[in-house]
C-alpha cells in the first residue's frame, strides 16, 4: 500500500509533509500498535504510540535501533507535542497519513549565534533573539539558510519557553521550500534544531537547487 509520508526530521519537531510516496515493512493500521513495541517501551511511552496510531500509519522501524538516551527524550519530547496536537484536533486533517523517522544526522555546534536583542526582565528572567547562518552556498558567500530564534530563560530553574523561530533565505532571488524545528534540551541546557527541505537559488544568471538537511544545537550560556 502506497502513502503520503511524514517525516519526522529531528524527532518531532519537524513534520514534513511529503509528496513522495512509500511503503512501511514496519508500520500498523491505524488505532493499532504492534505486540513488539508494546514489549519494548514502557506504558507511558506506550501511550503516545496509541495515541500517534490514532491519526498516523506508523513505520515503528525506529524503535529496532539503538537510541542514545539524549535522541531517545528528543523522540519522546517531540512526539508529546505532536499528541497535544491530536488530542485538540489540530491532526484531523492527516488521518491516513505515513508517519516515519528521517536517519539521525551529527548535530553541528559550531554556527556562530549572534546575540542581536536582550531584554531583561527581571533579575533572572530574559527575552533573547539569536541568529545564525546556517547554511551557505559553495557558489557564493552571500547566499545562505539564517536561522532565527526567539526565546524566553529563566537563569534561576534553567528553563526555555521557545516563542518563535524561522529559517528565511538571505540573498537575491533565492527560495527555500521545507521546515523546521527546535526544542530546548534541559540536560544540556542547549537549544536544539533541524530543517530539511529544498533551497532554489539563482548566481549570476544561474540556476542552482540545494537539497538540504542539518541539525545544530547552541548552549544557552553562550
Amino acid at each position: 500500500m502506497k502513502i503520503k509520508n511524514i517525516i519526522i526530521v529531528f524527532t518531532l519537531l519537524l513534520s514534513l509533509a511529503g509528496n513522495a510516496q512509500t511503503s512501511f515493512s514496519d508500520r500498523a493500521p491505524l488505532d493499532s500498535v504492534p505486540e513488539w513495541v508494546k514489549e519494548k517501551v514502557t506504558p507511558k511511552e506506550y501511550e503516545i504510540w496509541k495515541t500517534m496510531s490514532s491519526v498516523f500509519y506508523i513505520d515503528y522501524s525506529i524503535l529496532k535501533t539503538e537510541l542514545s538516551p539524549e535522541r531517545k527524550q528528543e523522540i519522546y519530547d517531540g512526539l508529546k507535542k505532536i499528541c497535544e496536537g491530536i488530542e485538540k484536533g489540530e491532526f484531523s486533517h492527516r488521518v491516513g497519513t505515513g508517519f516515519t523517522f528521517a536517519k539521525e544526522n551529527p548535530i553541528d555546534t559550531t554556527f556562530q549565534w549572534k546575540l542581536c536583542e536582550l531584554t531583561q526582565i527581571d533579575e533572572n528572567i530574559q527575552l533573547c533573539k539569536r541568529e545564525a547562518s546556517v547554511y551557505q552556498s559553495v557558489h557564493s558567500n552571500s547566499v545562505e539558510l539564517v536561522c532565527t530564534v526567539w526565546y524566553i530563560y529563566n537563569s534561576q530553574k534553567k528553563e526555555v519557553h521557545i516563542v518563535k523561530y524561522e529559517i528565511s533565505p538571505n540573498g537575491s532571488h533565492c527560495k527555500f521550500q521545507g521546515g523546521m524545528g527546535m526544542v530546548y534540551q534541559k540536560n544540556l541546557n542547549r537549544l536544539q534544531g533541524s530543517y530539511a527541505g529544498t533551497f532554489r537559488y539563482e548566481i549570476g544568471g544561474r540556476k542552482y537547487c540545494d537539497q538540504l538537511e542539518k541539525s545544530f544545537a547552541f548552549s544557552i550560556d553562550k
